[in-house]
């Protein structure tokens, strides 16, 4: 158990800003929402061991486009775990985070609600664009009972839902009748969560972000997590696609006569240079600042922009029949085969 201060979340905000793979919350708004749950309440992070294998956990998160996290989606969120709770008749016992990049708003719901942050997340240690690509999914497992709580104030619940193409539907059309909305899910018991996810996601962002505030270099940071450098130069073109619910994009870099393009869909899914693909996900893709090594949220890159692509590899569960149905271009009708790290 360890009580996070500000200058952890310094540290896990620069983590994140690899690991999200250019989508979860931009780091000056998620540090906006931890600074003020931390001047007014205490916000611990626990990890699966530390929770009985009989305690229940849920899930906190959002859904909507990483175009717009300015939007307040939490301030019904006690609502949402009490609902929770009310459907499964369990006491929920710690918070977990949909993903990493969304950490602010798990913290947010367990702080309200004098709960624990859980030390993992859903999506094996990244940020996706879908809820139903993660972990329980991966392994077959449910994700419902759900409520959902829009930014107008609807709310409905979804039960009984094995399909993950159904959950992200309906999650999707319901946040879309508003600005984006709150979800608890997945009551489940501490057993469940141990066996499904990675542990400690967020001690190794907070890890990671040590590295990049002592201003290491790029090249050790990348030995050290198992990545690799694929491309820099500046960025020459961002081609927007409005699709409701999701920034698409594709943007394209570049160094003299090479030419990298990525493949953007709230995070980043393919990269190609010289029209030879190189990375795909369900490997982590992210976009760093030539200059600091600081990873760019990709509702703020702009044309020139000197960056650097760098790309991490995802937990070998993904690298399966069943993680790729869940989790590869091909997922999102992008006409690559998957290319591994």
């Amino acid at each position: 158990m360890k009580k996070l201060n500000i200058s952890d979340i310094d540290k896990l905000l620069l983590g994140n800003s690899w690991y999200a793979t250019g989508g979860g919350f931009p780091i000056q708004r998620a540090r906006n929402i931890f600074s003020s749950i931390l001047t007014k309440k205490i916000l611990i992070l626990r990890t699966l061991d530390e929770f009985k294998d009989e305690d229940y956990l849920c899930v906190a998160s959002g859904v909507g486009s990483v175009k717009h996290t300015n939007v307040d989606i939490t301030k019904k969120s006690t609502l949402g775990i009490r609902m929770l709770e009310k459907m499964t008749e369990h006491k929920i016992k710690g918070i977990v985070s949909g993903e990493i990049g969304l950490e602010c708003l798990a913290a947010e719901t367990a702080t309200k609600l004098s709960l624990p942050l859980v030390d993992t997340d859903m999506k094996g240690g990244r940020a996706a664009p879908e809820p139903p690509i993660n972990m329980f999914s991966l392994n077959g497992k449910s994700l419902t009972p759900m409520v959902a709580i829009n930014t107008d104030g609807d709310i409905t619940t979804l039960e009984g839902v094995s399909n993950p193409s159904k959950t992200e539907f309906f999650l999707r059309n319901f946040a879309n009748l508003a600005s984006g909305c709150f979800v608890a899910w997945c009551p489940r018991k501490a057993i469940d969560y141990k066996k499904n996810l990675v542990r400690g996601t967020i001690s190794r962002a907070i890890r990671l972000g040590e590295l990049i505030k002592a201003k290491t270099n790029v090249d050790e940071i990348l030995r050290t997590v198992s990545g690799k450098n694929i491309f820099s130069g500046f960025i020459t073109s961002i081609i927007e696609k409005e699709m409701k619910g999701f920034l698409i994009r594709k943007i394209k870099i570049k160094n003299g006569k090479d030419i990298a393009q990525v493949w953007v869909k709230n995070e980043n899914l393919v990269v190609t240079v010289d029209q030879e693909v190189v990375v795909t996900c369900p490997d982590l893709i992210t976009l760093i600042n030539s200059k600091n090594n600081i990873g760019i949220h990709n509702s703020n890159l702009n044309i020139n922009d000197a960056v650097t692509i760098i790309a991490l590899p995802h937990s070998k569960k993904w690298h399966s029949a069943q993680g790729y149905e869940l989790f590869s271009p091909k997922h999102f009708n992008l006409p690559f085969n998957v290319k591994k790290i």
